[in-house]
């Protein structure tokens, strides 16, 4: 049971030191879907749930970014993972969040992972008939 103690505690001590010395990344990941709710007007804060996995458990979900083109009616975005040093459980790690996209003008968007350039789905915002 010593053995195993002593054992242990250098572990903890190991990956103190080593996380003291090695920075922080920020880094992007992919996103693995976006479920996007039906129902926007141009004077609504547009928003949809996006989906995905770290690769390990040294990966924090970190934050977002999101390009709205109007001209090319595009939503663009991109995700962050903030990537720690150290000894790792490997495993996928899920992760899910709300991503507010702000007030975006009416017509049919194409929502894209900037990462990967994967197609995520369509997002459609109405013209308002009623003042904000």
């Amino acid at each position: 049971m010593y053995r195993f103690t002593v054992f242990i505690a250098s572990l903890c001590v190991l990956a103190s030191t080593a996380r003291a010395a090695d920075p922080i990344e920020l880094i992007t990941t992919p996103i693995q879907k976006a479920y996007i709710p039906v129902g926007f007007d141009d004077n609504d804060r547009s928003e949809m749930y996006v989906t995905g996995f770290l690769p390990d458990g040294c990966h924090r979900i970190g934050p977002y970014q999101v390009n709205v083109d109007e001209r090319k009616q595009t939503v663009a975005i991109e995700q962050s993972a903030y990537k720690h040093p150290g000894p790792c459980i490997s495993m996928l790690i899920p992760y899910a969040h709300v991503a507010n996209l702000g007030v975006v003008g009416s017509g049919e968007y194409q929502v894209v992972d900037s990462t990967s350039n994967k197609k995520l789905g369509a997002l459609s915002v109405a013209r308002s008939t009623k003042p904000i």
